[in-house]
């Protein structure tokens, strides 16, 4: 059951889209709150700020019933809200403030699911260590691994600071969830230990080989792309024209949008030679600057194509097909479950693949064919992994150069 249904619905206004334009909208007691164009950062502080003062009015109102009149002590203003409708605001949050990284709202989600669960109509001021180890001894039942259950308990930190600070949650919940050390090594969790993760391999590359047949050619161009670029696969769902420096028709320089350390005012680029050049030119035509290289309409048509090309009966005259709303491009998601159903059925085909794979070990495999090649430190700079401590006396200039060498050597 998601957290929706089981918060109450009309206790937090939802932010919502309004149907004739772009704005976002909240309304309350019979009356709409406009904020600014919808998913913009802007608008998500505006309605996080409109919350935030609901939810202090109606404990101020609750304070005063019960003090007969008598304005209540601020230390008192969260004694009325409830464990769901301080979650729900903090997912109302998350979805805005996370809006490129779904895993990290998911995750927060997952919390939340078990929290409400297990205590959600119970008042905030309740938080206690107590329920906080009751809360922890569930989470260790989900079959998390340690190092995913200590990323879970540090954003449990962050859904608690966040409700301190907007008076939904008192200060001492923060003081008591603040004592809970990350689980180290062995370390039980109420009785459990719990999994390490499993090492990251390289992919095999007769596993990657047989697996073409049975994926559309835009996935296997997708597959190849982010292999020979080392890239992880959110950057190379995102690839645009006007993103790619195409000056050297040698090497191309791909300067991602958006990755992993750009918040570390870490710079990200990416050598293209002619192999990968050679899947992505198809793909290019006919593509705007700034619209994405790869996308679901693309498949769509190559799959029509493909059927028509294929079908033993004719078309009727003047027929037209429709495309159904799509993705402007792939997400992270959707291409690693197109490889995981590809996978899944080439093995039950007989195809020698030995094991399920995802996307994220391709940027493994070539690792491993650079670090044999030219080194640990020329791979982890490939890579962009490490460059604070691995390749710490590289600048920017040299950077490029390294990609282009590799990329002319390699492909």
């Amino acid at each position: 059951m998601s957290v929706s249904k089981i918060m109450p619905r009309k206790s937090i206004p939802g932010y919502r889209k309004h149907s004739a334009g772009k704005q976002a909208f909240v309304e309350w007691q019979g009356k709409r709150h406009y904020l600014g164009e919808y998913g913009t950062p802007e608008s998500r502080a505006a309605y996080d700020k409109f919350i935030a003062q609901i939810m202090a009015e109606k404990a101020e109102r609750s304070a005063r019933a019960v003090n007969g009149g008598a304005a209540a002590p601020v230390a008192y203003k969260t004694k009325h809200v409830v464990i769901a409708d301080f979650l729900k605001g903090y997912l109302d949050y998350a979805a805005g403030k996370y809006a490129r990284s779904k895993p990290e709202f998911w995750s927060s989600r997952a919390i939340a699911r078990i929290w409400v669960g297990r205590c959600g109509g119970r008042p905030t001021t309740e938080i206690m260590p107590q329920m906080l180890d009751a809360l922890l001894a569930d989470m260790s039942q989900e079959n998390w691994s340690r190092n995913h259950f200590n990323h879970q308990l540090s954003r449990l930190k962050r859904m608690i600071r966040w409700g301190v600070r907007r008076g939904l949650v008192p200060p001492d919940a923060w003081h008591f969830v603040s004592t809970i050390n990350s689980i180290r090594a062995g370390e039980a969790v109420e009785g459990r230990v719990l999994a390490e993760s499993e090492e990251v391999r390289p992919v095999a590359w007769g596993d990657i080989r047989n697996l073409k047949r049975h994926v559309a050619p835009i996935v296997w161009s997708m597959i190849n792309v982010q292999l020979l670029g080392g890239m992880r696969p959110g950057e190379m769902c995102q690839m645009r024209p006007c993103d790619i420096d195409m000056s050297d028709p040698r090497v191309w320089l791909y300067w991602p949008r958006q990755h992993k350390n750009k918040w570390r005012k870490k710079p990200r680029v990416i050598g293209l030679g002619w192999r990968a050049q050679a899947f992505l030119r198809p793909y290019l035509e006919g593509t705007a600057p700034d619209e994405y290289i790869f996308t679901p309409k693309k498949r769509m048509l190559e799959d029509r194509k493909r059927r028509r090309e294929n079908a033993t009966t004719k078309r009727r005259p003047g027929y037209q097909f429709s495309l159904p709303k799509l993705n402007p491009y792939y997400s992270t998601n959707n291409y690693r479950m197109t490889l995981v159903r590809a996978i899944e059925i080439a093995r039950k085909s007989g195809s020698q693949i030995s094991e399920q794979w995802h996307p994220n070990r391709l940027r493994h495999t070539r690792a491993t064919q650079v670090a044999k090649r030219r080194g640990e430190k020329t791979a982890a700079l490939v890579l962009g992994d490490n460059l604070t401590t691995a390749t710490k006396h590289y600048i920017k200039e040299d950077m490029v150069k390294i990609h282009k060498e590799v990329a002319r050597a390699m492909g």
